[in-house]
This record gives structure tokens, C-alpha cells and sequence, in this order.
């Protein structure tokens, strides 16, 4: 908890830092395209300017340009004053250039100001560029940025075009001081820009500095000294930012400490409470919160999917690893135990404070019953839920429990091969329950052993009456109780001659912890000749491991998964690698939820062995076998 708050801090702390480094990457953008947009301004007057010679020499030479070449020097002095008015500190050169009838560049007009930098009347001109060819070519206007060393920035060339042919080229160079006045204009702003940009990651480093020493404290103040876990500062800080609905709470307490404590010092204490805060360490996982909350009292928040099974399991595996620990200290060999108490459902209390306890209570529970034992609170539901729960137990009394069925077919041929029986309760008015609304109520009752009962009864009947295949929904968890799996085990002995037709579904309601323990329960219904499907694969808590563990006849692809099909273009690509692993395996693979005809030929297509859904048929209470 505490360190999730750090790192958001710090995350946030970073994020700005980018953004400061972005922002100040933007206003380099930002100014660069400034610059090209005064070069385009720049360009587009010039362009204006050629316009102007272009007009001029049609003035001149209203027949054919090409009449220029017919003028006396006196004629070709005037035309190159006109030139000579661009020319200054910004446009360096302003010139006009022809090919002879030898395609060589020849100087026509040249407003340069400088004797020794004019270029003659028909004097050979050697362009180092190709752009002068491309121009006279493409009859379009071009630039070019220049070597600054020769004192230019640009050319800008203009073809004069006449009659479709290109007769000259009128060429600008600008003046490297024209660039220089651009950066004198946009420089202040770039330095200005940085050093707000510099200012602001020094803010945020020393900010994040800030943040890292006071977390660092406030770990420090959080963290109890002797045993390296938390202590009550934490509880005090960040109790209530902890979600008891992700959480069981359990208090253990170490039996009989003060006599550790007497007989040996608490020197020796000491150290059998580091070393019992480590093995608590090393059965719980990273997402769980430990905290010394009393002398020889720890505190244990633990990150929980609400299944009390898994509670129970972790809770007794830290009392095993404590009564397990070697405590052989100083040649003295000390026997620890510890009891536990544990709130499965804090959710439910009204306060963290009224959530601890009722743990505590169940420890001192622990501790009356003889110690070195684990006591879990059962929450009575209130009223309305016993209200509920009751009618349930009187609807399958009153045999209002009934199994609709739905068909699975084969792809390849249509054939309906087996149906799925689906429990549906319907109350005195005619209402119909689905299981949704009435499972949670009663497991591990014995209104849900009951209720599995009846449906194991319903798949039978139909099996012997119409001959047909049944599949028939369990919990991972069911196997686990006890007695509800031993009548499981009987009803399916008692008709083993018809086992075979029937397949067990396993819903995933939890993560599988003990996964050998739920393997050896299948392998003994499997010698009873019956089938195990792993119901919902893709959305649960299927792991590989957990496949080749089980090694089902049936793998049945979340409906979810088949939905998305016509909106989702990797959702085949995933029912495919699916099929391929089923493949692989030798696993038939069912496709649930299918709802639209069109559907069935792609899931063909992809490989898929059978199909369930409304596009195959609803479930029905009238069963009706062709």
C-alpha cells in the first residue's frame, strides 16, 4: 500500500519531467517551422519580384524575349539598372541567364553593383548546381540553401518562360545577413523557452527528490525495527486506503510467549519473533500486508477472491510453518506454536476497526479451544438472504427444480451430440430463476447438495429415457466438500452402466491451489466411465499446467470470446490457436454461445469440433429427441 502511493508519486513526478522535455521539443518545432514559414514569405516576394522582371521584359520585348540578344550595350545597361534596384544588403546578387544554341549558360543581365563581381553581356556562366538544368526543364520555380562560407544563404531561381520554352532564368541570392536577421528574431524566444523548460525539471528533480526522503521516512516511521514488517504507523496511515473487499483479515499470535520470554530472556524472544515474522513472510504473497500489530501479535491482511477454502489454506499453512520452524537457539531447542484467527469477510462489517475484531475473537476462540489451531468466523446472512435461501430449499422440496436442455452439435455434420442440462428453478407464480440468481445463496449448504442431487437425478432420467449424451455443471469447488463429493462419487456408481454418457463440466469458480488434490477426484469419477469438460476456457483461471494436469475430453471456448467474432478481427486468430492446442492435446473443443447462423461456418472453417447456442437451440424443458 504504501509503496503503490510512493510510486504513484513518482510516477506522476516523471510523467511531468517528459512532458517538460516534450513541451520544450514542441517549441523547437514550433520555432523551426516559424523559420520556414518566414523562408516561404521570403520565396513567395521574390516569386513576386521575377513576376515583375517578367512583365518588364515583356514591356521591352513584346515580339520575343529573345530579342534581348538583338540590343546595343547602351539598351542592356538600362535593363540592368532595373536589376540593380534588388539588389542590396538582402538579395547579394540579382541576375538573368540563357542557354546558347550550344546549350551553353551564357550571362544576358547582371544588376550586380560590384565591377569585379558582373557577370558580361553573353559571358560563359558555369552553374555548380544542377537545379539551373531542372528549372530551364521543368519551367518551375526553385531554391536552394547555399555553403555559407561564400557569404549566401539561398538561390531562388525563376524561369521566363515564353511561348511553352524556357528563354531565361532570372536568379536571386539571397545574403547570408537576411538568415542572421531571422535567428536575431527567433533566438531570444528559443533561450528564453529553454531556460523556463531548465527551470522546470530542476523544480520537478528537486520535487522528486523531496518526495523520495519523506517516503523514506515515512517507510521508516511505517516499519517495525526487530522484525522488518510493518507496525501500527502503517495501520494508523493507510488503514483506510486498504479495500476490505479484496481482503480476509487473520490475527496471529505466537502460544504461550511469555513464557519464552521468562525462561530464556527477551533476548532469545527477539529472535523467535524475527524468525516466526520470516516464515509468516514466506507463506504469504507480495499483495499481502503484514504487520506486527502487538508484542507477539501480527496482523494479516490477505488478498482474497472470497473463497473461503483458499483462506482456510493459507491461514493453517502459516500455523504449519510456524510450528514447523527451527527455534534451535543457543543450544536450546524451543517448541512454537501459534494460533490464528480469521475474519473471512470484512466486506461485511461496518468499519476496518469492527473487521479486526471479530479475527480477534475468533483468535481467543483459537486459543480456548486448545491452541495451535485456526478459528474462521461464519458470517449469518441477514434476513432477506435466509428469506431467499429458504425458498430455494422449498422449491427443490416441492420439485420446482427443473433441467432445461440445451443441444451441442457436431459442425462437421449438424448432428445434435449431446445436450448440456441447465438448472432452472420456476417459483408458484410461474417465474422463472436462473442460476445465477440462486447459486450464490446456497453454496456449500445443503440446499446446494440437495440441488446438485436432483439435476445429477434429471441428467440420469434423461440419459435412460432418451439414450442421449448429458453434460452437467460442477464447481472446482464442489470437489473439495467433502460430503457433496462423495454423493457425487455414489450417484454416479449406482448407474455406472450409463456413466459413460455423462460428461462433467467444471466451472472455473476459483483458482485451483491444491490442483493434485482436484486430479485424483477426477481420476476416480473418470474410472466410473465419465467425461470432464473445463467449461469457459479463456475467461477464467485456466493455466496450461492446469490442462495437461486434468487432461479433459472437452474444451469449451468462452462464449465471450465466441461473441466477439463479427466486431473483434483477432478473436478468430485466438478461437484458432484454441482449436490448435486442442489438436495438439487430442481435446475436443465445444464453442458456446454461439447465437447467429452466420457464425457457424467461420467457426467450421476455423477448425472447431462441436457448437452450442441459441443459433443451435434454446434450452427447453420439453426435450424432444428426433
Amino acid at each position: 500500500m504504501q509503496y503503490s502511493v510512493r510510486n504513484f508519486y513518482f510516477i506522476t513526478l516523471l510523467i511531468l519531467s517528459i512532458g517538460v522535455l516534450l513541451l520544450f521539443v514542441k517549441y523547437e518545432d514550433t520555432i523551426d517551422d516559424a523559420m520556414k514559414s518566414s523562408e516561404k514569405l521570403i520565396i513567395s516576394r521574390v516569386e513576386g519580384f521575377s513576376k515583375n522582371i517578367d512583365e518588364m521584359l515583356k514591356k521591352e520585348f513584346p515580339e520575343s524575349a529573345s530579342d534581348i540578344f538583338n540590343c546595343t550595350l547602351e539598351q542592356i545597361e538600362q535593363l540592368e539598372r532595373h536589376l540593380r534596384l534588388f539588389v542590396g544588403e538582402q538579395y547579394r546578387y540579382v541576375y538573368m541567364v540563357a542557354k546558347d544554341e550550344k546549350q551553353r549558360w551564357r550571362y544576358v543581365l547582371d544588376g550586380s553593383k560590384s565591377i569585379s563581381e558582373k557577370g558580361e553581356f553573353l559571358q560563359k556562366f558555369s552553374p555548380e548546381s544542377p537545379m539551373w538544368d531542372e528549372v530551364f526543364k521543368t519551367q518551375k520555380p526553385q531554391y536552394k540553401i547555399q555553403d555559407k562560407s561564400m557569404g549566401l544563404w539561398l538561390t531562388y531561381l525563376y524561369p521566363v518562360v515564353r511561348d511553352g520554352k524556357t528563354e531565361f532564368v532570372v536568379a536571386f541570392d539571397f545574403a547570408i545577413k537576411e538568415q542572421k536577421e531571422m535567428g536575431k528574431i527567433f533566438s531570444p524566444l528559443r533561450d528564453y523557452l529553454f531556460v523556463i523548460s531548465f527551470l522546470l525539471v530542476l523544480i520537478l528533480i528537486f520535487s522528486y527528490l523531496l518526495a523520495y526522503l519523506f517516503y523514506k521516512q515515512k517507510q521508516k516511521s511505517s516499519i517495525d525495527p526487530l522484525t522488518s514488517v510493518y507496525n501500527r504507523n502503517f495501520l494508523k496511515d493507510y488503514g483506510e486506503k486498504i479495500d476490505l473487499n479484496n481482503f480476509a483479515i487473520a490475527v496471529i499470535d505466537i502460544d504461550h510467549f511469555k513464557r519464552i520470554n521468562d525462561t530464556h530472556g527477551h533476548a532469545v524472544g527477539d529472535i523467535v519473533l524475527r524468525k516466526i515474522a520470516q516464515s509468516i513472510k514466506d507463506s504469504i504473497r507480495g499483495e499481502d500486508i503484514l504487520i506486527r500489530h502487538g508484542g507477539e501479535e501480527f496482523l494479516l491482511f490477505l488478498k482474497t477472491s472470497h473463497s473461503d477454502q483458499n483462506i482456510s489454506q493459507t491461514a493453517n499453512r502459516i500455523k504449519d510453518s510456524i510450528s514447523k520452524k527451527d527455534m534451535e537457539l543457543e543450544n536450546i531447542n524451543i517448541k512454537v506454536t501459534a494460533s490464528v484467527g480469521v475474519n473471512p469477510s470484512p466486506w461485511m462489517n461496518s468499519s476496518l476497526g469492527d473487521a479486526i475484531v471479530i479475527a480477534d475473537k475468533m483468535l481467543y476462540l483459537a486459543k480456548t479451544n486448545g491452541r495451535d489451531r485456526v478459528e474462521i468466523f461464519e458470517h449469518k446472512q441477514n434476513r432477506d438472504v435466509l428469506k431467499k435461501t429458504e425458498d430455494i430449499a422449498l422449491a427443490i422440496e416441492e420439485e420446482r427444480l427443473f433441467a432445461f436442455f440445451q443441444p451441442i452439435s457436431c459442425v462437421e455434420t449438424g448432428e445434435i451430440v449431446k445436450y448440456e442440462a441447465l438448472a432452472r428453478i420456476i417459483t408458484k407464480e410461474g417465474k422463472i430463476f436462473y442460476p445465477a440468481q440462486f447459486l450464490p445463496l446456497i453454496r456449500k449448504t445443503t440446499t446446494y447438495r440437495n440441488l446438485s442431487k436432483t439435476m445429477l437425478k434429471e441428467a440420469f432420467w434423461a440419459i435412460n429415457t432418451y439414450g442421449i449424451s448429458v453434460s452437467i455443471n460442477f464447481d472446482t469447488g464442489d470437489f473439495f466438500d467433502e460430503t457433496l463429493f462423495e454423493m457425487i462419487y455414489a450417484m454416479l456408481e449406482e448407474n455406472k452402466k450409463i456413466a459413460q454418457k455423462l460428461t462433467i463440466e467444471l466451472l472455473e469458480d476459483r483458482e485451483i491451489l491444491d490442483i493434485q488434490a482436484i486430479v485424483s477426484r477426477i481420476n476416480s469419477l473418470r474410472e466410473l466411465g465419465v467425461s470432464i469438460a473445463i467449461d469457459d476456457f479463456g475467461s477464467g483461471y485456466s493455466t496450461f499446467h492446469y490442462i495437461l494436469s486434468i487432461k479433459p475430453d472437452f474444451l469449451k471456448i468462452d462464449g465471450s470470446i465466441i461473441k466477439q467474432l463479427a466486431k473483434n478481427p483477432h478473436a478468430k486468430e485466438v478461437i484458432g490457436a484454441i482449436v490448435q492446442i486442442c489438436k495438439t492435446l487430442k481435446i475436443k473443443n465445444i464453442a458456446e454461445c454461439v447465437e447467429e447462423e452466420e457464425c457457424l461456418e467461420v467457426l467450421k472453417n476455423l477448425g472447431v469440433d462441436f457448437v452450442q447456442g441459441y443459433a443451435i437451440g434454446k434450452p427447453s424443458f420439453a426435450l424432444c429427441v428426433c
